[in-house]
C-alpha cells in the first residue's frame, strides 16, 4: 500500500536533491489511484449486469417454497422470464414485486381519504 503524507510534511522534505525520490513517490500514488478507480469501475460494471436467478434461488430470496414460486408464475403474479423449459428471475424485478405488496399505514389511508373528500367538495 502507498503511504500518503499531508501537504505540510511533504513541503518540509522538499529539496532539489530529493526531487527524484518525491517524483517516484508521486508516480506510485498516481498508479495506486488508477488501480482504485479501475477496481471501482469494474465493480459498477459487474453490478449493472444483473445475473438471472433460478427458481430455487428466487424461492430462497423471497423466502417461499419452490412450489409456491411455480404457483405464482402460473397465476402471473411473479415477474419472470422463460427460455425453453427454464424460468429465470431478476432480483430487481423481485424487489419491485415485494414493494408492490407494501401495505399503507393507517395515517396514509386517512390522508388519502381526506384528499379525496376535499376534491369531491371542490367539484360540487
Amino acid at each position: 500500500m502507498v503511504e500518503f503524507k499531508t501537504k505540510k510534511s511533504m513541503n518540509e522534505n522538499l529539496s532539489f536533491d530529493r526531487l527524484p525520490a518525491l517524483v517516484a513517490k508521486l508516480s506510485a500514488r498516481i498508479e495506486h489511484l488508477i488501480e482504485l478507480q479501475t477496481k471501482q469501475s469494474e465493480n459498477i460494471a459487474s453490478d449493472s449486469l444483473e445475473q438471472p436467478l433460478s427458481v430455487k434461488q428466487a424461492a430462497e430470496f423471497l423466502n417461499i417454497a419452490v412450489p409456491t414460486v411455480y404457483g405464482k408464475v402460473s397465476a402471473s403474479e411473479l415477474p419472470h422470464m422463460k427460455r425453453g423449459k427454464r424460468l429465470y428471475f431478476l432480483k430487481s424485478h423481485l424487489i419491485k414485486y415485494l414493494e408492490g405488496g407494501m401495505r399503507k399505514t393507517k395515517h396514509e389511508i386517512e390522508d388519502e381519504a381526506l384528499t379525496s373528500l376535499t376534491r369531491r367538495k371542490a367539484k360540487d
